[in-house]
């Protein structure tokens, strides 16, 4: 038996696009505001952190560098966990107030001043 042959789609596929690879994806980027009055830009990708630059509104963030020092992200990877677990704690009316064990000697990258941050 012989059958129709279906006409042409009327819609034509778009063409392909190469896209170019992404060098870095950003996970994570937090800003950690220091006693000394400054305030330092972390951020983690590739399971590194980084030491970045303040973000400037409506520009994409530079390529980071620097690796950021071990106190800092340390510092802020843990508030940032205190401060989930306390929103979510807050949200299920759990009444459980969670803090960090113990302060965390964290150097200003602008001015090098050391402290303790809890």
């Amino acid at each position: 038996m012989l059958t129709k042959r279906e006409p042409p789609s009327a819609k034509t596929t778009p063409p392909k696009t190469r896209r170019k690879p992404l060098d870095y994806r950003v996970v994570l980027r937090l800003g950690v505001a220091l006693p000394c009055g400054h305030t330092a830009f972390v951020e983690k990708h590739d399971e590194k952190w980084y030491e970045s630059p303040q973000p400037a509104p409506g520009q994409a963030p530079p390529h980071p560098t620097k690796l950021a020092a071990e106190g800092l992200w340390r510092y802020a990877q843990e508030k940032f966990s205190v401060r989930a677990w306390n929103a979510l704690s807050k949200h299920f009316e759990a009444g459980i107030e969670f803090s960090m064990k113990a302060p965390i000697e964290v150097a200003c990258p602008v001015c090098g001043h050391t402290q303790a941050m809890k």
